[in-house]
């Protein structure tokens, strides 16, 4: 009956993301295999019980918070990306890649949000969780892969989808990159926005000029 009765009072609104937020502070310090349902149950002030309650398993909870982040980021790309579409049939490069990166500089300046940087740059062992990851990532990337191949309509579909993905794992790493760190001085992300700013325009150029050096220059 008590079992029972917590259960009931733990699966109230907000429980749920008060979970996914304790799992991701877990995941992004340890990794998948080294975080624990115990501690994560701690992190979020609930008990073991209502993981297994809402989540199932530990990699479920780990898919949830990957779901969870990953679809907010994905709906403001997706948003900015329709946008440059209504103001233009054809996006620039210039556009798609600052629809891109735009929306993961304001997600980092976060504190959530830059566990989850961290947590994408974490090194997974379990080939389901690599698949799962895939799957759930296929869905926002492939309109930019689209936008970008009908602004460079010259460069082939796998040299164009390196390349991109060369810029997503470049990004996340600028962003929370500490050798850099250690080489400067200075934080990889500035924490004041107007230098959050210069650091996005200096992505976005850097990336338009990789883009259109595959097509032989702008």
């Amino acid at each position: 009956m008590a079992e029972s009765t917590t259960l009931r009072r733990y699966s109230a609104a907000g429980t749920r993301e008060r979970i996914l937020r304790g799992a991701l502070a877990q995941f992004a310090g340890l990794g998948l295999s080294g975080a624990s349902l115990r501690e994560i149950s701690k992190s979020a002030d609930v008990p073991l019980s209502a993981l297994h309650y809402h989540f199932g398993s530990k990699e479920n909870l780990f898919i949830a918070v990957v779901e969870h982040y990953l679809g907010g980021l994905a709906k403001e790309r997706l948003e900015l990306l329709a946008a440059c579409r209504e103001r233009a049939s054809s996006p620039s490069v210039e556009d798609i890649v600052d629809a891109f990166i735009r929306p993961l500089i304001s997600l980092a300046a976060t504190p959530d949000g830059l566990e989850y940087v961290r947590l994408q740059l974490r090194p997974f062992e379990n080939p389901s969780i690599v698949q799962q990851m895939a799957t759930l990532a296929a869905p926002s990337a492939l309109p930019f892969l689209n936008a970008l191949a009908d602004a460079l309509p010259g460069v082939s579909r796998p040299k164009l989808t390196r390349a991109y993905r060369l810029m997503v794992w470049g990004v996340v790493h600028t962003l929370v990159d500490s050798l850099y760190e250690r080489l400067t001085q200075q934080p990889a992300l500035p924490p004041k926005k107007p230098q959050q700013e210069q650091l996005r325009r200096e992505l976005v150029e850097f990336y338009v000029a990789g883009f259109h050096a595959l097509a032989g220059g702008p």
